[in-house]
């Protein structure tokens, strides 16, 4: 199923304040935080393939969920021979307190877990310096055992997701990449349902990308009107 390719898009002053509000929000703990060099000896380890992609294996939502289930990626306690390109996830009474990211069979860098209510924050720092590094912070905010919004945040740019059950079962899935200060604040978004049964299956509904505005300035083309719901319905 393909979604409906809208040529413009606004967000509402309201989504865009909540926006701001957790890249500034994230941006200041980030700031905040000192690498923790805690024993790890006793935590449980476990294995997960990395396919150069953040929302995969590092955040928790449905999105990462599909991901591993397209790619048939497990999570295990032994790394497969020969598996170059992988995180390491450190656990603690089942939540987890460090992942390391392997390239290339080299330690490339680290996030480290920071808790704060019923947020996870993993905040990336070089192995070598233990300084931050310049990846993208992943915070997945959770209703109970579930992730209903999540975002990573790299100091203007924040690429949000949010999960919404609705009345039939299924679950809306809402996202935004949005860079206030760009040229194009709004760098895509889209709008569309998981059902889940045995399997998570994704049907997109409509979607946006700053360059069909682009292009359709360039081609001096009419816009069409948005369709896609605005975010204040969630906030």
């Amino acid at each position: 199923m393909c979604a409906k390719r809208i040529s413009k898009y606004d967000l509402t002053d309201d989504a865009k304040s909540y926006l701001i509000d957790l890249l500034n929000q994230t941006n200041k703990i980030v700031k905040d935080y000192q690498y923790n060099a805690c024993d790890f000896s006793f935590t449980d380890i476990t294995y997960v393939k990395n396919i150069n992609d953040l929302t995969t294996a590092v955040c928790e939502g449905l999105d990462s969920l599909l991901s591993m289930q397209k790619h048939k990626i497990k999570e295990q306690t032994k790394l497969r021979s020969g598996t170059k390109n992988y995180y390491k996830k450190y656990y603690q009474n089942g939540n987890i307190k460090k992942i390391d990211c392997y390239v290339d069979g080299n330690h490339d860098f680290s996030f480290m877990a920071y808790y704060e209510n019923n947020k996870l924050y993993r905040i990336p720092f070089k192995p070598e310096t233990n300084q931050h590094s310049y990846t993208y912070t992943v915070v997945s905010v959770y209703d109970g055992n579930n992730v209903i919004e999540e975002y990573l945040v790299r100091e203007t740019q924040i690429v949000y997701f949010r999960y919404d059950k609705t009345a039939d079962g299924s679950i809306k899935r809402t996202y935004i990449n949005y860079a206030p200060d760009g040229s194009y604040p709004i760098l895509g978004c889209e709008i569309g349902i998981f059902e889940i049964t045995e399997q998570i299956e994704y049907k997109p509904i409509s979607e946006y990308s700053w360059y069909s505005e682009f292009d359709a300035k360039r081609k001096n083309a009419e816009f069409s009107a948005p369709d896609i719901p605005i975010i204040k319905t969630y906030i």
